[in-house]
């Protein structure tokens, strides 16, 4: 009876192990096995973006360059062209024209790719908020047409990016600006970016996969944040490591952030 007794606990302990190992959530690009790699390689997964998407597939690049076991297949188009697994991309919309992209986005799936991806998603730039735009309504937008669209896609997982933001200057006429306790308009633009990254999150974080490319553009290797302090709310900025004219990325930004991507991908997908 004992040693039944001590069987069945060794399966159960091996039955957690097995569990634990299959939903492992990865934090370095180093310590993902190959056959995870050959895994996300069968996905069909689409990515709408702009020019700071661009500088997340040159990242991506970066690292497939130093990593050779990943081989993501790497089309920029709007059409998956047969069975195999890739990762199309292509632009989508207007810049400053937030809603352009959003109905660009889903004519794409819909109507152009020919299959329906894994896993698609659509990201902003950071021109895309700016002083006098209203982010509650960009959001609702974007919320109506993802839904609609895992609604009419069956097994499509939208993943949700925060908007990018730009480096925060302040300058002596700002500093002069806060302590006359007069606006200082430098911080508008930044701040409506912030204002929908926190509408994104509280609608979708913990319930569906969300990549918060804001969070880890304003993240420092050492884990402190970037960030500035106006009328008593906090915001991220870009970390100006990460940039060279304070909204795209630079070699390292773009290394940063498609690392991170990757893991996301690698976490959330499989």
């Amino acid at each position: 009876m004992k040693s039944l007794l001590m069987f069945g606990l060794i399966l159960c302990l091996m039955s957690e192990v097995c569990l634990a190992g299959n939903n492992m959530n990865y934090s370095n690009v180093e310590d993902i096995p190959p056959e995870k790699w050959l895994e996300l390689n069968k996905k069909k997964i689409y990515f709408g973006h702009q020019s700071v998407g661009f500088n997340i597939i040159d990242g991506i690049e970066l690292v497939m360059k130093e990593h050779p076991v990943i081989q993501l297949n790497i089309i920029e188009g709007r059409k998956f062209d047969g069975p195999e697994g890739a990762f199309v991309h292509s632009r989508v919309g207007k810049n400053r024209d937030p809603e352009s992209k959003i109905i660009d986005f889903t004519n794409v799936i819909d109507k152009e790719l020919g299959q329906t991806p894994d896993a698609a998603a659509l990201k902003f730039c950071y021109v895309d908020a700016y002083d006098k735009i209203n982010v509650n309504n960009i959001f609702l937008k974007y919320k109506d047409a993802t839904e609609k669209l895992k609604k009419d896609n069956t097994g499509l997982t939208i993943i949700h990016f925060t908007m990018p933001l730009h480096t925060q200057k302040i300058t002596w006429k700002t500093k002069v600006k806060l302590l006359a306790g007069r606006d200082a308009w430098e911080f508008h633009d930044n701040i409506k970016r912030n204002e929908f990254n926190k509408l994104l999150l509280a609608e979708y974080k913990g319930k569906e996969p969300v990549f918060d490319i804001a969070r880890f553009e304003a993240t420092t290797p050492d884990g402190s944040t970037i960030g500035f302090q106006y009328k008593g709310e906090e915001y991220f900025a870009v970390n100006p490591e990460y940039s060279e004219d304070g909204g795209h990325l630079n070699v390292i930004g773009r290394k940063r952030i498609a690392e991170n991507f990757l893991l996301f991908l690698i976490n959330e997908l499989l």
